[in-house]
């Protein structure tokens, strides 16, 4: 009864790197990368041949902790535009990439992206996208994060506008102004297109009144 094995074609067996013991056992040495791949046995004999199940040959590779390869910067950004975390990671096994802002896990959604490598898009900002994103890259071997603060920049819209007052010399007066924002907007006041300067007579309080 004769053995013999194939790798998708069958072997070359003059090759010096292949040896084929008594008991049908293959031996290769040194191994190459072009011996990666599917073997079967056949064992014939004058009454016909059987061929055994697959058995697939890969390298054993060495397993590697996570690594950053990109990481996300801080951001300040206009409301309403779109902004790229970028975020990437290898090791050995293939790390798997997740975020959070202010420590909630972040699903994809319309306006929230995570890319196969693990870049993080943000359509159309809000305001309550303001925060802390942390991108946490992990395999069995070990964990990594990389952070990066958003702030959103909202335009300011008034709260509170003056309203027009009758009062009398010596009294005092009273206008309030509150308006809000992302910085928190800085009140000026104006009398006659000429800036109001704090002093003796006139006082602006916290909130602009």
């Amino acid at each position: 009864m004769s053995h013999s094995q194939h790798i998708d074609n069958e072997l070359n067996l003059a090759d010096p790197r292949y040896t084929v013991r008594d008991d049908g056992t293959l031996m290769i040495s040194p191994m190459s990368d072009s011996d990666l791949g599917v073997y079967e046995c056949m064992a014939k004999n004058p009454a016909g041949e059987v061929k055994s199940r697959t058995a697939k040959m890969i390298y054993n590779k060495r397993s590697v902790k996570p690594h950053f390869t990109l990481t996300p910067h801080d951001y300040d950004s206009e409301e309403g535009s779109t902004i790229t975390l970028e975020c990437a990671a290898e090791g050995q096994p293939k790390p798997e990439v997740a975020w959070t802002r202010d420590d909630l896990q972040l699903q994809e959604s319309p306006r929230f992206k995570i890319s196969p490598t693990g870049t993080l898009t943000i359509n159309n900002l809000e305001r309550e996208d303001t925060g802390t994103y942390k991108c946490t890259a992990s395999n069995y071997i070990g964990i990594i994060t990389a952070v990066a603060q958003v702030r959103v920049n909202v335009l300011p819209t008034f709260v509170t506008t003056p309203e027009n007052l009758t009062t009398k010399s010596g009294s005092l007066a009273r206008l309030r102004c509150v308006a809000e924002g992302s910085p928190a907007p800085v009140i000026t006041w104006f009398k006659d297109g000429n800036t109001v300067t704090p002093g003796l007579r006139f006082s602006i309080l916290e909130g602009g009144i």
